[in-house]
């Protein structure tokens, strides 16, 4: 697949609800292509590849320069590459500075070392599905359906008001696993692994927070999910 190619569909999905009149919307979007390390010590300081920073660049052209974009990040660093590109891409304003959000980060993650041995241990899509399932202490890692909602509640506090414009939020594969799986109702068993710059798209409709992605049709957000997430869904 070409740089270009990656995440085009998530810009559809962006471009299709902007044609219906939604131009108040947060995308929450995994990072582009990047670099490995068979050392999980490394995991953090993985950025990105050449391929992964042309696609970040063609992903902010595509989204176009109709509506303002705002870029924010987790703080690990082939998240900052991407929003930067993407936001240069778009040709949006230089003051639309990319800010660093705790919600976006792999904040789920209390103990590092022991979630590297149950990765290893259970594989990635085994890994996943325990952790969406509830069966790692929370002393390891906090449960799948606060993370989603930490991550939800943080999208809808960025739709409060009525200003046009599109906030793109870069994050991680596991967060977006997270929101998919209890926002969506995707299982990533049936749906597949996260793509790069592959995005949740979220937006307000009749008061009501709505999820929408490539796979989906919009779906309202379970109130109870977003509950959850209150008391610590802050900016960082």
């Amino acid at each position: 697949m070409g740089a270009e190619a990656l995440g085009q569909v998530t810009v559809d999905v962006v471009r299709q609800l902007r044609n219906e009149g939604v131009t108040h919307q947060v995308l929450l979007m995994r990072h582009s292509a990047r670099h490995y390390s068979n050392d999980p010590r490394l995991e953090p300081f993985m950025g990105l590849t050449d391929e992964g920073k042309r696609a970040a660049l063609a992903f902010g052209c595509g989204l176009g320069a109709e509506l303002p974009v705002t870029p924010c990040s987790s703080y690990i660093g082939r998240c900052i590459e991407t929003a930067y590109l993407l936001q240069r891409g778009s040709g949006c304003r230089a003051d639309h500075f990319n800010t660093l959000e705790e919600a976006l980060s792999p904040f789920y993650v209390k103990d590092f070392e022991q979630t590297v041995g149950l990765i290893l241990k259970h594989d990635l899509t085994g890994f996943i599905r325990r952790w969406i399932d509830g069966a790692f202490s929370p002393e390891v890692m906090a449960p799948a359906d606060h993370a989603a909602s930490v991550m939800l509640k943080f999208a809808e506090g960025h739709l409060a008001g009525e200003t046009p414009g599109l906030t793109v939020a870069v994050t991680h594969d596991w967060n977006l696993f997270a929101v998919k799986e209890f926002a969506l109702k995707l299982s990533h068993e049936t749906w597949g692994k996260v793509g790069y710059l592959e995005g949740v798209l979220l937006y307000r409709k009749e008061g009501r927070l709505m999820a929408v992605n490539h796979q989906s049709q919009p779906m309202a957000v379970d109130e109870a999910l977003l509950a959850s997430g209150e008391a610590t869904a802050v900016h960082g």
